[in-house]
């Protein structure tokens, strides 16, 4: 795929994460009451994800550096989701929701190193600062891109490398039999202030430094929050639901929407 191809295609998934509606994510109750209290949703390392492949596929450049979170823009529910995604230890599915928002995110996208998103926001990074020799702390790095984007799912991914635009795709290419995930995501290329290849004391070799924090956070607007709809597990209680409803109470988001799942009853635990 030359040059012209893989910015086209980059676009073509840009524009079409921005055609959802809405988008959802399946996580436990935990996450929701993290979510919800720090308006925010945390990015992860590229390499922490479930398709172990992913880190691998990418220039060496970007490893290390790449972070993502994960929504789907399916509609209807997922058996799979709930099986894969709303898991905590022992209690397994029934601590599981899904938060479904409004699809407001390729408007403005803030990313921070802080889970409440006060502080530590990260900003473009332009050009390297030859000067800058530090690479430890969160305000060392910012960010090289910011994308909303679908997933694209292929049986060929030599398609997809080209060594001048690796970035475009890396975290954005999966294999064919994860298409059921219809994905989408926002996805985070960090950069350091400094150089990004550093050489190492008293040798001739040469390093790429990455981020020692495993974690980033993108803010919630009140625009994404607003009408907020939860949907309960289908295995949920009485006593499940009140938790939900507690937390969502104590948010002060307007409007939000607690329902039971299309699939509540129909599938054994």
């Amino acid at each position: 795929m030359d040059k012209d191809m893989c910015e086209k295609l980059y676009e073509e998934l840009c524009t079409k994460s921005k055609n959802h509606k809405s988008i959802s994510h399946y996580t436990n109750l935990d996450s929701l009451e993290k979510i919800i209290m720090n308006r925010s949703f945390r990015l992860t390392l590229l390499s922490e994800v479930n398709d172990k492949f992913e880190d691998k596929r990418i220039p060496d450049l970007w490893k290390g550096k790449i972070y993502v979170s994960c929504f789907t823009n399916r509609i209807r529910e997922s058996v799979m989701f709930w099986e894969m995604y709303t898991r905590k230890g022992k209690k397994e599915q029934e601590e599981g929701v899904m938060i479904t928002l409004n699809n407001k995110f390729s408007e403005n996208i803030e990313i921070y190193g802080d889970e409440k998103c006060e502080k530590n926001k990260f900003g473009k990074i332009e050009k390297s600062n030859i000067n800058h020799k530090s690479y430890d702390n969160i305000d060392d790095w910012g960010y090289y891109d910011i994308s909303f984007a679908d997933i694209e799912y292929t049986n060929n991914f030599s398609d997809y490398v080209d060594k001048t635009l690796g970035h475009l795709f890396g975290g954005l290419v999966k294999g064919i039999e994860w298409d059921c995930e219809e994905e989408t995501r926002i996805r985070v290329a960090l950069k350091p202030i400094g150089k990004e290849n550093v050489r190492i004391s008293n040798s001739i070799n040469m390093y790429k430094p990455k981020p020692n924090f495993e974690y980033i956070y993108f803010k919630l607007t009140d625009d994404m929050l607003n009408g907020i709809q939860i949907t309960l597990n289908p295995w949920s209680t009485v006593e499940f639901r009140e938790r939900v409803e507690k937390i969502m109470k104590e948010s002060n988001i307007e409007n939000p929407i607690i329902i039971d799942s299309n699939l509540k009853g129909n599938i054994k635990k």
